[in-house]
């Protein structure tokens, strides 16, 4: 096969919030390795159905903002690998992979020798982060994590998509296990976000052994990617992410750069003295308590020290 039409060789198949954009970013410095500047084509989840429109915001909003970037042609998403040279690996980054049952299906029939890495964080945190997130994004109507995570069931059988789906995204057990149902366990890299987190040199070595390619590489680990901001609806999309509103773009084009750029680092300053609201220890523990079976499961399955999981859910019960 021409190197340039070819499938990748590894995938970050999730989870969502765990450091699955910190990492690729960080692979991406690697000689050795090939990553698309674009993250999260989703290809294998959607080549075979639908896009998830349906949603609390509008199908308009939804394709916009959570399908900007994904791919559901074949030779478009294999021409994001085209400048790969033939001695790199190629690597994607796609979280919905691990949910969606049909994309591990997918993966295996076409890729049945690629490498999975797959990062995980506490699956109560994961899920609050995903909330904050979607609330940033306009995506999340709810000003409480609390009644979010009351309407999932009910969402869910309205046929909202993945983005809704809280808890559901966090049973990491049931994933994993469906994973390792189509590939082997040696295929499969698994990794908590909290010890990406404690020792991004440590794991991104063990990684880097895992693919096959030369550990010895100094990473740079001095810039966090992608953080979840504060909520301040229109405010902070108009900031933030100005090309998903007309008025964030005519604003960027108004506006000279150097002012744009010292009024959201004056943002990012009050956002640094201001840490994020915490999630609420009593709903934390409840939460916890009702995937004690799910983590039983994925303890199982894989080596995983999920120690800092076990740490806070005591904690929080204290």
């Amino acid at each position: 096969m021409d190197h340039r039409h070819r499938f990748p060789d590894f995938f970050i198949v999730g989870a969502a919030k765990s450091g699955t954009t910190s990492l690729h970013r960080y692979l991406a410095q690697h000689p050795a390795v090939f990553v698309p500047a674009i993250k999260e084509p989703n290809f294998f989840a959607y080549c075979d159905r639908e896009l998830d429109l349906t949603g609390p915001a509008s199908r308009r909003w939804i394709r916009k903002v959570v399908y900007g970037r994904t791919i559901r042609d074949e030779q478009q998403y294999l021409s994001l690998f085209a400048e790969a040279k033939p001695q790199q690996l190629v690597g994607e980054s796609s979280p919905r992979y691990l949910y969606y049952p049909n994309a591990i299906v997918n993966l295996s029939l076409r890729v049945p020798s690629a490498k999975l890495i797959v990062l995980l964080r506490d699956p109560v945190l994961r899920a609050y982060s995903h909330y904050r997130m979607n609330r940033e994004y306009n995506l999340e109507p709810c000003s409480r994590f609390e009644d979010a995570v009351a309407l999932e069931d009910q969402r869910v059988a309205k046929g909202f998509g993945w983005d809704w789906h809280y808890l559901r995204v966090s049973r990491y057990g049931e994933q994993l296990r469906r994973l390792l149902a189509h590939y082997p366990r040696e295929q499969v890299f698994v990794c908590t976000y909290e010890r990406l987190v404690a020792a991004p040199a440590a794991v991104c070595t063990e990684i880097c052994t895992f693919l096959g390619i030369s550990a010895d590489y100094d990473f740079d680990f001095s810039k966090r990617h992608k953080v979840t901001r504060p909520y301040r609806g229109d405010v902070g999309l108009l900031l933030y992410h100005p090309n998903l509103t007309l008025a964030g773009r005519v604003a960027r084009r108004i506006v000279p750069f150097p002012i744009q750029r010292r009024i959201k680092s004056g943002i990012d300053f009050l956002d640094r003295k201001r840490p994020p609201v915490p999630l609420d220890t009593a709903t934390y523990h409840q939460l916890r308590a009702g995937m004690t079976e799910d983590i039983e499961t994925l303890t199982a399955l894989t080596d995983l020290d999920i120690s800092p999981w076990r740490s806070r859910a005591r904690s929080s019960a204290a």
